[in-house]
């Protein structure tokens, strides 16, 4: 087999950077972003519907999402054409260039040619976790056991219909159910009280973020502007 040359290495795949790091600690929301596809059976096709979502690793916050019987490369970028839209190029206009991370599995619908050079374009480095590590793109995988448990007793007879149900789920996540990672508030909320500065953020040396809240929870209410981040339904 050796003469054969049967037992040489696999040959690697080029144009994929892989992740550093299996934990991550973001000192703020759009620094570190997973995105991940989840299936849904749809009993209208009797297929599965792939739901695409990207969250904010810092904040927990739903960023975007699509749904699809095909979730195809172009459909993504729609998808960060959206994120790029409306979050990133605030950012950027306000604090200047940020370094971005987005990780994301070895799906074909994320790892293709558009997808990697659309990246680039957008200063967005796009690492790839490594097999059988799902640690390393952790937030998202443990959202989609969230999503998953919401979906479980539901029978979905159409593609609208997921998406109705998908648009309900994603506002009461972002707005309304507390994270225990997030000092029991919703996204929405930690991210909004950490611009504000409300949220002191300390990362040890094993990168464990720990935060602290300087305001009273009861006095919350009483903060200006406090639904900046307020989730919007019927997005699409």
């Amino acid at each position: 087999m050796d003469e054969q040359q049967l037992l040489q290495e696999p040959r690697k795949r080029t144009g994929r950077d892989f992740v550093k790091f299996r934990r991550m600690a973001p000192n703020g929301p759009l620094e570190v972003l997973e995105m991940d596809i989840k299936y849904v059976w749809v009993y209208e096709k009797s297929r599965y519907g792939y739901i695409l979502t990207v969250i904010d690793r810092f904040s927990r916050y739903v960023l975007h999402w699509d749904i699809g019987y095909m979730m195809k490369s172009i459909q993504v970028k729609q998808v960060w054409d959206y994120i790029v839209l409306h979050y990133l190029q605030a950012k950027r206009l306000k604090e200047g260039p940020i370094e971005i991370e987005v990780r994301n599995d070895n799906g074909k619908q994320l790892n293709s040619n558009l997808i990697i050079d659309y990246f680039k374009a957008n200063d967005m480095t796009l690492v790839f976790t490594h097999p059988n590590t799902v640690e390393e793109n952790g937030h998202i995988e443990s959202f989609h056991k969230t999503l998953g448990k919401a979906l479980k007793q539901e029978v979905f007879t159409s593609l609208s219909s997921v998406r109705d149900r998908l648009n309900r789920f994603y506002a009461s996540y972002n707005n309304n159910r507390s994270h225990g990672s997030t000092k029991g508030l919703p996204p929405a909320l930690f991210w909004v009280l950490h611009e504000k500065g409300y949220i002191d953020v300390k990362i040890s040396e094993n990168r464990k973020p720990t935060y602290k809240l300087k305001v009273a929870l009861q006095d919350i209410h009483l903060l200006d502007n406090i639904d900046k981040y307020h989730y919007r339904v019927n997005q699409t």
